[in-house]
């Protein structure tokens, strides 16, 4: 019995950053740095990000934050907190997630909400929780949800340059 060995030669793809997000053509992600600016819309406020592959639901910087209503019509009012001050939002809660940190004993319950934003000029909608963030570095942490389909993550990178963000402010 014959085999037959083929030998493949694999062409190493180079990524070329000329100051933009680049693109994976195999995939059509955007690839991205290990920090990120955010734009969160509707408001305009941009905040800086951590990404965190590790994490499976993104988290947002929110403050005083307090959940009205019953449940299937609950409504979080927060401050949000951007480069430029404090704004107060009201959104209906989309859930209410467990979860555990190394820093905390016990799991915490945390409101979620769906909340669309802009990263390197990829505008999407992803559902983060709200969480006084005041003592971490960054006001906002991208988890695997927001991640997902959507970019690549070159840790080499901090920060892709801003672009404008499709029907955005």
């Amino acid at each position: 019995m014959r085999t037959r060995i083929g030998i493949r030669l694999a062409i190493p793809l180079c990524l070329v950053s000329l100051g933009a997000p680049s693109h994976s053509p195999a995939t059509d992600k955007v690839t991205i740095g290990a920090t990120e600016e955010v734009l969160l819309l509707p408001w305009g406020i941009r905040v800086q990000a951590r990404v965190d592959t590790g994490a499976s639901t993104s988290s947002l910087d929110a403050r005083d934050v307090r959940i009205s209503g019953r449940r299937g019509a609950r409504i979080v009012r927060f401050r949000l907190i951007g480069d430029t001050g404090a704004t107060v939002v009201e959104m209906p809660v989309a859930d209410v997630h467990t979860v555990r940190t190394p820093d905390v004993k016990r799991p915490e319950r945390r409101p979620t909400i769906e909340l669309d934003m802009c990263v390197a000029g990829h505008r999407f909608s992803a559902e983060v929780t709200l969480n006084d963030r005041s003592h971490m570095e960054y006001r906002m942490l991208l988890g695997r949800n927001a991640l997902a389909g959507r970019f690549v993550v070159d840790l080499a990178q901090t920060g892709t340059p801003s672009a404008t963000c499709p029907g955005g402010p």
